[in-house]
């Protein structure tokens, strides 16, 4: 799973609740690394797959709203490609 692993080593740090960086790992990692949700709640610590589905549609509702969202996105996606 070398795109999830390249994701969680540009935020390392980003497994605690309420943060930004988890939800942009989530929703990254659920694009590109075909896991189911709970997949990716056991890889981020043992969160519920009903959490992560949350954290996902936040995430997504926020790109909507939010330009600086989608230009990190874009920028993580970016990096991730050159990993």
């Amino acid at each position: 799973m070398p795109i999830y692993a390249a994701i969680v080593k540009l935020f390392p740090k980003c497994e605690k609740r309420g943060d930004f960086g988890r939800d942009v790992i989530l929703l990254v990692a659920r694009g590109k690394c075909g896991l189911t949700l709970r997949e990716l709640g056991s890889r981020m610590g043992g969160m519920d797959y009903l959490a992560v589905s949350i954290a996902i549609q936040r995430m997504k509702k926020r790109l909507t709203a939010d330009a600086a969202a989608r230009s990190l996105i874009t920028s993580v996606e970016r990096r991730l490609y050159s990993v």
